[in-house]
């Protein structure tokens, strides 16, 4: 899964100030970027397992692993090109953490996996509702980083422009289903 070259083709207002430029640059590096991604992974065949990840480059390293190859990428939130790795670290950080403490099983064990060889947490979660845990990583996206995020807009079913994190999802969905997912997100985003 990539995201496809798109280039910047608003020329500069030539009557711009240097702060207008600087925008300008910012928006035209942040719209061109194929480059620093949260991104959601799901199994194929464990429909109840997703993985949650960063990455500095493009998404193609992460589109498959070669320890499961029933592994995709379903969706990745697409970071504004200034992040840095500290800064994208910190993210996935903490909200690992705050889905660490949503994500428990009735025994109150957290459903993050752990590694089977050293006992460390992965960053898989099992025994989840797909979805629902997928809307809830945008949410604390959202809520809490947006800052980081580029943000596009999206028309509501109250014919109004409501915000969201710009997202790609894999090409195996069509481009309604995507369009009903970015529509999960407005509707479930104030969780």
């Amino acid at each position: 899964m990539r995201k496809p070259a798109s280039y910047y083709d608003l020329p500069p207002d030539p009557y711009a100030d240097y702060k207008m430029e600087a925008i300008y640059d910012r928006d035209k590096r942040n719209f061109e970027s194929r480059e620093k991604w949260f991104y959601v992974g799901a199994d194929l065949f464990h429909k109840n397992r997703v993985k949650v990840g960063i990455t500095m480059g493009d998404l193609g390293s992460r589109s498959y692993s070669s320890g499961n190859p029933d592994y995709f990428l379903f969706c990745a939130f697409q970071c504004q090109d200034a992040i840095s790795p500290e800064q994208l670290r910190a993210i996935e950080k903490d909200v690992l953490k705050r889905l660490d403490k949503t994500y428990v099983d009735d025994d109150g064990i957290c459903q993050r996996m752990l590694h089977a060889g050293s006992q460390y947490p992965s960053e898989w979660y099992r025994d989840v509702e797909f979805y629902d845990f997928v809307i809830h990583v945008h949410w604390l996206l959202f809520k809490y980083h947006s800052r980081f995020f580029i943000i596009e807009g999206l028309e509501s079913h109250w014919d109004s422009d409501e915000d969201l994190l710009s997202c790609i999802f894999n090409e195996r969905y069509t481009k309604e289903e995507q369009q009903r997912f970015r529509e999960l997100f407005l509707v479930n985003r104030y969780c």
